[in-house]
């Protein structure tokens, strides 16, 4: 069921889309299929990334979306990922 929530936010199978994605960076490492921690607009949050990539801490990232406390995250264009 996808349904808004608030102005410019929309929850799809469970993800709520930010309506302000940026840029966050990674705090501890993010495993496949693991949480780590990011920092995003000056707090910090449990980050999980969708792809099978390891994100290193310092590693920049984009925030695509939200589950609960968790932000869902994925590599920059510009970096390498292991």
């Amino acid at each position: 069921m996808s349904r808004s929530i608030g102005i410019g936010n929309a929850l799809i199978g469970g993800i709520q889309a930010m309506a302000k994605q940026g840029k966050a960076t990674v705090e501890r490492i993010i495993q496949p299929g693991q949480r780590g921690r990011v920092h995003f607009q000056a707090t910090y949050w449990f980050g999980i990334c969708p792809d099978p990539v390891v994100l290193l801490p310092g590693m920049d990232v984009t925030v695509v979306g939200r589950r609960g406390n968790t932000l869902i995250v994925r590599p920059m264009e510009s970096q390498g990922v292991g």
